[in-house]
């Protein structure tokens, strides 16, 4: 692939330079979904907005999807439900790649998504109590490595949607659902850092609020000294 200028009709959105998909490892498959002519040339963007398209109704509005491997510190990669060509049913996406044409056949801007599936509830979830889904990352056997790709074009995106971690799977497998360990602290020191930040205890490690527990002392003493000597500081 060679490099080109960046196409005028798409300046609105934010623009990578053009890299070849082969060198992206575990993505080297959707090539023959995305660049399958010979010499086609792409961009691969950090974002792109798209009309929304709500089932309940609601006015479409335009929306940002973004595909950002950096942003602020952090990555940035939407999840968005989405429909097949000819199909009716609702499909859920985690966006990797989105991909727009520079010099070749236009096909418009297309998402590489990595595809989710339904995983059923947890029986005494608050998350299922509160009537949401529960949601898997789609594999094409069980020794794949990596998840089931989909190239999705622009106006098959329905809308963007939020997915939040499920902690109460996570936390077992990460011993985070266990009791505390034993430790050094004292139950002022564990009482201090369950309440993290407030106004007796300016901060969260225990060095910092045991230095904060001694200069609120020596402040206490201090104030009972000089109330002992009076307003004119004559002994009483």
């Amino acid at each position: 692939m060679e490099e080109d200028a960046w196409d005028s009709s798409s300046s609105d959105d934010c623009v990578a330079e053009p890299v070849e998909f082969e060198e992206l490892e575990g993505v080297a498959g959707v090539q023959t979904g995305v660049c399958t002519p010979v010499g086609l040339v792409i961009h691969l963007l950090s974002g792109t907005h798209f009309h929304a398209k709500y089932e309940w109704g609601a006015v479409s509005c335009t929306e940002l999807i973004r595909s950002m491997q950096i942003y602020y510190g952090s990555s940035w990669y939407n999840y968005v439900l989405y429909r097949r060509l000819g199909c009716t049913e609702r499909l859920c996406g985690h966006v990797r790649l989105i991909v727009a044409t520079v010099k070749g056949p236009r096909g418009g801007t297309r998402q590489v998504v990595e595809r989710l599936v339904p995983a059923g509830g947890v029986p005494g979830s608050v998350f299922e109590e509160a009537g949401h889904e529960r949601l898997r990352l789609a594999f094409d056997d069980d020794t794949a490595e990596w998840p089931s790709l989909e190239v999705v074009p622009l106006s098959g995106i329905l809308r963007i949607f939020q997915v939040v971690p499920d902690v109460e799977a996570l936390a077992p497998a990460f011993c985070m659902g266990r009791g505390p360990p034993e430790t050094s602290w004292g139950p002022e020191d564990r009482r201090a850092a369950r309440f993290l930040n407030n106004k007796l205890f300016k901060s969260t490690t225990p060095s910092q609020q045991c230095a904060q527990r001694m200069r609120n002392k020596i402040a206490a003493a201090s104030a009972g000294a000089r109330r002992a000597r009076g307003v004119d500081g004559a002994i009483q």
